[in-house]
């Protein structure tokens, strides 16, 4: 099993560190539930969570975790954080749609890992 995936939560923390500065972020916190989102968003105003998913393609299920991960926050918004790579169908991007998750592809590769 490969520790890509730890690489890529790290590269998104990052880039979340830059779009929302003003909000402090939260690592892998324990809900309730016991679930563990990869970040949750926290500023005054509202409540986001974020997962990270370096993987060749994107589920129903990780669909619903965020689901999941929201309702139990009373989350305003929801995204997914996927590597260049991962498949995306349109069933998937139509559902995320539906259900006001956002998908936010980003330039990670496996290069992006070995040139850290």
């Amino acid at each position: 099993m490969t520790t890509f995936w730890q690489h890529f939560e790290k590269f998104v923390k990052r880039l979340l560190e830059k779009q929302y500065p003003d909000y402090i972020i939260t690592i892998q916190p324990t809900l309730t539930s016991g679930m563990r989102p990869d970040f949750v968003l926290e500023s005054p105003e509202k409540t986001g969570v974020i997962d990270a998913k370096e993987k060749q393609n994107l589920t129903k299920s990780d669909l619903n975790n965020m689901l999941d991960y929201m309702y139990e926050l009373a989350a305003d918004f929801g995204k997914i954080y996927v590597s260049s790579y991962t498949k995306i169908s349109k069933k998937i991007r139509d559902d995320a749609s539906k259900s006001n998750i956002g998908i936010v592809r980003t330039d990670w590769t496996v290069r992006t890992y070995y040139s850290n």
